[in-house]
């Protein structure tokens, strides 16, 4: 009867790791890896005019944020049901984020990569001063 209890018990505690915590983590590092990243590629909008450096930086900008876009979706999608109406309940709307990371990569104009960054700050509730 113990050895029955310990392997009911066991597979609840893989099955909440696998399909509930795994997934909410991953989201969170997510945004932690998109706040590194616009904090890092922030002068790099425009490269015209600019040395070989920002013109790589911007290279490399445009695909981290196409990478985090489809991140977002890819992870929203494993999150549980519950947690999604958590986040819904929150404000955060990671979907709206991700079309705002796909028009971020492409603008080349400070206002309206500031428009789309403060638009992904609010959909994803992030406080910093970016």
């Amino acid at each position: 009867m113990e050895a029955l209890v310990g392997v009911i018990a066991g597979a609840i505690g893989y099955l909440s790791a696998t399909f509930w915590f795994r997934p909410i983590l991953r989201y969170y590092d997510l945004k932690h890896n998109l706040v590194v990243d616009l904090i890092v590629y922030d002068n790099a909008i425009n490269p015209e005019g600019m040395n070989d450096f920002i013109s790589a930086q911007h290279e490399k900008r445009v695909l981290s944020l196409r990478k985090h876009s489809a991140e977002f979706l890819a992870c929203f999608d494993d999150l549980p049901h519950w947690y999604k109406c958590f986040l819904s309940y929150r404000g955060e709307d990671p979907r709206n984020a991700s079309g705002d990371l796909m028009g971020l990569s492409n603008t080349r104009d400070y206002d309206t990569a500031h428009r789309r960054v403060e638009r992904i700050k609010s959909s994803l509730r992030i406080d910093l001063p970016i």
